[in-house]
């Protein structure tokens, strides 16, 4: 799956002939959204700011990243908007971001869930797998994805724990341990 997202790249050419790019003032931009949303809990402040510093730079990755996860936040949740962001995040990444940041492939998973794509949603769960030093954090993202978005996410969710624990990793998190505590609970009740 890394493979095939390095093989989305956008060339170099292709970025540059964009009109109108402002890497500064999106930068600032940027961190003003993410103080916004993340601080000061005004989300409508924080995506509006974030659609500003996308526009100022739209192939920044973490803009765009960030912009996906926002979508996410807002009321009504905005799933397709999202999962377009993501994927384009993931395409545009840069040097710094090869195969694309963990956080836009777990935006990109939860959106396409939201969206009815579980094979997606399922895959992208593989990839943020595959690019975590520490397992423990894709198991918490996906127990957090359950408990914030829904039934939706939870298929998915059970494949990327599955395939943990059929590599041995399981171990290295209660988080992480299969069978999940919902389906042991469900087999008691």
């Amino acid at each position: 799956m890394v493979d095939a997202a390095m093989a989305l790249a956008v060339s170099d050419a292709a970025l540059h002939s964009f009109q109108g790019v402002e890497p500064a003032n999106a930068l600032r931009l940027n961190k003003e959204a993410q103080l916004a949303f993340w601080t000061r809990r005004n989300r409508f402040r924080g995506v509006r700011l974030q659609l500003k510093a996308f526009g100022a730079n739209p192939r920044d990755p973490e803009i765009a990243g960030n912009l996906a996860f926002l979508h996410l936040k807002v009321n009504p949740l905005q799933p397709e908007v999202a999962r377009q962001l993501a994927l384009h995040a993931i395409a545009i990444r840069g040097s710094r971001f090869r195969p694309g940041r963990l956080e836009d492939w777990n935006t990109y998973a939860i959106a396409s869930a939201l969206t009815g794509r579980n094979v997606d949603a399922r895959n992208a769960l593989f990839v943020a797998m595959a690019l975590a030093n520490d397992v423990e954090r894709n198991c918490i993202a996906g127990r957090s994805a359950i408990a914030n978005y829904g039934e939706r996410l939870r298929e998915p969710v059970e494949a990327m724990l599955y395939r943990i624990h059929m590599q041995g990793r399981g171990y290295e998190s209660a988080y992480c341990a299969w069978p999940p505590d919902w389906v042991a609970r469900a087999r008691y009740q």
